[in-house]
């Protein structure tokens, strides 16, 4: 598995979090530390060029550490396909981990916000008042 396949594994689970109420600033805290949003926010978004930011070797180490993983660079010859395998599944059970652990350690400690699909009445209201 490539490096931009776990960052693009690991943003897809971040995003689905996000989307279920969990808050951008309480994720990017556990896995990155404080200032986590910021770098978070900078990973989430894609660029005008369609092109992902995806995280280094440093900050993938921090987001391993978090739940108890190292983070190990292999070099796999393209035909060792064994070897691909067997990355790939320790990848996707990470990710699992991973995903399974925040929401743990978030249910316990942040606060989960169910933000409204869409507009709201309070959207109009702000509408109409600001267009005054």
């Amino acid at each position: 598995m490539l490096v931009e396949d776990v960052n693009e594994l690991i943003r897809t689970s971040i995003t689905e979090l996000i989307d279920s109420g969990w808050l951008k600033t309480h994720i990017g805290n556990v896995l990155l530390g404080p200032n986590g949003q910021a770098h978070l926010n900078h990973f989430l978004k894609q660029e005008d060029n369609k092109l992902p930011n995806n995280f280094g070797v440093k900050p993938l180490q921090r987001i391993s550490q978090v739940i108890g993983y190292d983070t190990h660079l292999v070099f796999i010859h393209p035909d060792d396909t064994e070897g691909l395998q067997s990355a790939n599944e320790a990848n996707h059970q990470f990710i699992e981990n991973l995903t399974v652990q925040l929401v743990e350690y978030l249910s316990n400690s942040a606060k989960h916000v169910n933000r409204p699909k869409g507009r709201s009445q309070i959207d109009d209201v702000l509408d109409d008042m600001l267009s005054d």
